[in-house]
């Protein structure tokens, strides 16, 4: 896994690049860490999954992984 540092600027391109499609822009590409990713509208789905895994990998490395919780209910 990649430092935080450099998972929070993959984090900020795939946000930058998720908010160019969802505004009109046909294809979008950026760089990480030497590999050209490209994506087009019909990608947002994978895009987004992209997004959640870079958040939950630095919420990992801030030491807050997000945990499940049981919920009562009280009737």
């Amino acid at each position: 896994m990649a430092d935080l540092s450099t998972l929070q600027n993959y984090l900020a391109a795939a946000e930058s690049a998720l908010h160019s499609l969802q505004t009109g822009q046909q294809v979008v590409e950026f760089d990480r860490g030497g590999t050209k990713i490209r994506y087009t509208p019909a990608q947002v789905p994978q895009i987004e999954s992209y997004i959640a895994k870079l958040r939950s990998q630095i919420a990992a490395l801030n030491g807050s992984g997000s945990r499940r919780r049981v919920i009562y209910q009280q009737w």
